[in-house]
C-alpha cells in the first residue's frame, strides 16, 4: 500500500483539565502514510505526517517517521514528534527479547528532547488536579518565569551485560544542568558495576522553585547559584568508589571514599574549605567553615565485637556571628568493644579536653568520663546576654545494662561558676546516681 489518509470527525465530549489514559478521546485526528506492507508479525511502514488534540488540551501538531518491525526486533528511524510545547527528535532500535531481559540483546537509543512544562503538568494528572495549588501551578510557574522547556539529550548502546551511556544530559534553563556519562554492567544483578562520570550546575532559579515546591523549607534554607557537582563514580560488584565534589563561590566540599559491601568496610574522606553556611541557611549566622574528617571501619552496630572504626576529624575554622572558632580535634575508635574518644578545644571561651574511654557490649556500657574544663564562657561564645562563664574537673564512670539500670558516678574538682554579678565556688563535690527499674537514658542524662 503505497499511501493511507484518516481524517475523522470530530465531536464535542465532556474534557478533563488533565491526561487521563482511562479515558482518552482524541479529536480532529489525521494520519498520513505510505510504503506500508504488513504480513503475520512483520509490518514496515512511513508515517508522513499525523496530528490531533487530546481532550486534557494536548495538541499534537506533527509525528513522522520509519517503522519497522518482525518477530525478532523492531527498529524506529528519523522519529519526529511535535507538540504545542514539547518536540521529541529519536532513534530506537531492539530485539523484542530485550523485553524478556535477553541479555544479549542489543540495543541503540538516540533521542534529543525538549519537554515543555505545559505537557508535563498535563501528564503529571490527577495528583495535581486534586490540590487548589497543583491546579494553580502552571499560571504560577508563568509568573516566575520557569516555562523554559526542559532540553533532554541520550544516547546509549550496548547490551544488559554491559550498556555504554555516551551521553545523558537534562537542562532546564537558569535552574539546573546536568550531565553523565559512562558505562553500566550487568544491569539485572543485585551486585552491578559500572564507572560514571558526573557533571551538574545549579542556576539562578533552583532557589525560586524551592520556594513554590516546599515553601515551609524555603523559609530556612536556601539553594545557592552557581552550585557546581562534579565527580566520578565506580561500581565493581558490591564495591562503591567514590570522589564527589561541591563547589559555591570560593567554598569547597570533598568527598572520596569506597564501601565494600559484602564486608561492610568503608574508608571515607570529607574536606570543607571555606563553606559559608549563610548562602544555605540565611536566618542562622553560620559563616565559614573549613574542617576535615576521615574515617575507617568495619561494620556499623557499635554493640557489636566485629565493629570496627576509626575517627578523625579537625574543625580548622568556624565562625557565627563575632564567635570564630579555630582547631577543634576529634579522635576516637572502637576496637572489639573498647571504646576511646577524646574532643579538645583550645579556644578562648571554649577551653576544655573531653575523654571517654570504656567498653561496649549487649551486656551493657561502662565507661570512665575526663572532663577538664579550663574555660567555658557562654557571653563571650555569643550564647548569654550576661556573665555566664566556668570552669571545673570532672572524673567519673558511667555504666548502664541498657536496659532499666544506669548509674553515674562523679567526681567534680576546682568547680568555679560567674553568673552575672554572682560568683560561685565549690571544693570537690562528688554524686552518685543510681536508678533501677525502668530508668530511661534520656533520664539519667538530664540527671547529670
Amino acid at each position: 500500500m503505497r499511501r493511507a489518509y484518516a481524517t475523522p470527525s470530530t465531536r464535542t465530549s465532556p474534557s478533563y483539565p488533565f491526561f487521563d489514559p482511562q479515558h482518552i478521546q482524541l479529536h480532529d485526528l489525521h494520519l498520513e502514510g505510505e510504503d506500508i506492507d504488513s504480513e503475520g508479525m512483520r509490518l514496515s511502514l512511513l508515517l508522513r505526517h499525523a496530528q490531533l488534540r487530546e481532550q486534557s488540551g494536548l495538541k499534537l501538531l506533527h509525528l513522522s517517521g520509519r517503522y519497522q518491525m518482525d518477530s525478532l526486533a523492531m527498529r524506529l528511524d528519523g522519529l519526529d514528534l511535535i507538540t504545542d510545547a514539547s518536540s521529541i527528535k529519536g532513534y530506537l532500535s531492539m530485539p523484542w527479547s530485550l523485553l524478556q531481559s535477553d541479555r544479549k540483546a542489543q540495543l541503540e537509543l538516540s533521542t534529543n528532547t525538549s519537554l515543555g512544562i505545559k505537557d508535563i503538568l498535563l501528564f503529571a494528572g490527577k495528583t495535581l488536579q486534586e490540590t487548589r495549588d497543583g491546579r494553580e501551578l502552571f499560571n504560577t510557574f508563568a509568573r516566575h518565569r520557569l516555562l523554559a522547556p526542559l532540553k533532554i539529550q541520550t544516547e546509549l548502546t550496548g547490551t544488559l551485560t554491559a550498556i555504554q551511556i555516551r551521553q545523558a544530559e537534562l537542562k532546564w534553563p537558569d535552574i539546573l544542568d546536568l550531565n553523565l556519562s559512562g558505562t553500566l554492567s550487568e544491569v539485572l544483578e543485585m551486585h552491578r558495576s559500572g564507572r560514571l562520570k558526573l557533571r551538574g550546575r545549579v542556576g539562578p532559579k533552583a532557589n525560586t522553585l524551592l520556594g513554590l515546591l516546599a515553601p515551609e523549607q524555603a523559609k530556612t534554607y536556601r539553594i545557592p547559584s552557581p552550585l557546581t557537582l562534579s565527580g566520578d563514580v565506580d561500581i565493581r560488584r558490591g564495591r562503591y568508589v567514590g570522589d564527589l565534589t561541591a563547589e559555591e563561590g570560593t567554598g569547597r566540599l570533598q568527598l572520596k571514599g569506597h564501601f565494600t559491601e559484602a564486608t561492610k568496610t568503608y574508608d571515607l574522606a570529607l574536606k570543607a574549605q571555606d563553606i559559608d553556611g549563610r548562602h544555605f541557611m540565611p536566618q542562622d549566622s553560620i559563616g565559614l567553615v573549613s574542617l576535615d574528617v576521615a574515617l575507617q571501619g568495619r561494620g556499623f552496630d557499635p554493640l557489636s565485637p566485629h565493629t570496627q572504626l576509626s575517627i578523625r576529624g579537625r574543625l580548622h575554622e568556624a565562625n557565627r556571628g563575632s564567635l570564630h572558632l579555630q582547631d577543634i580535634t576529634l579522635d576516637g575508635s572502637l576496637q572489639s568493644g573498647n571504646l576511646g574518644l577524646s574532643l579538645n578545644s583550645m579556644n578562648p571561651g571554649a577551653n576544655f579536653t573531653l575523654q571517654l574511654d570504656g567498653i561496649f557490649s549487649r551486656q551493657g556500657i561502662n565507661t570512665g568520663i575526663g572532663l577538664e574544663l579550663v574555660d567555658l564562657d557562654l557571653q563571650r561564645l555569643g550564647f548569654s546576654e550576661t556573665p555566664l562563664a566556668g570552669k571545673l574537673r570532672l572524673e567519673g564512670e558511667l555504666r548502664s545494662d541498657l536496659k532499666d539500670t544506669h548509674t553515674i558516678q562523679a567526681t567534680l574538682d576546682g568547680m568555679n561558676f560567674t553568673m552575672g554579678d554572682e560568683k560561685i565556688a565549690l571544693h570537690r563535690p562528688s554524686f552518685m546516681y543510681p536508678r533501677r527499674h525502668k530508668t530511661s537514658m534520656p533520664a539519667l542524662l538530664r540527671a547529670i
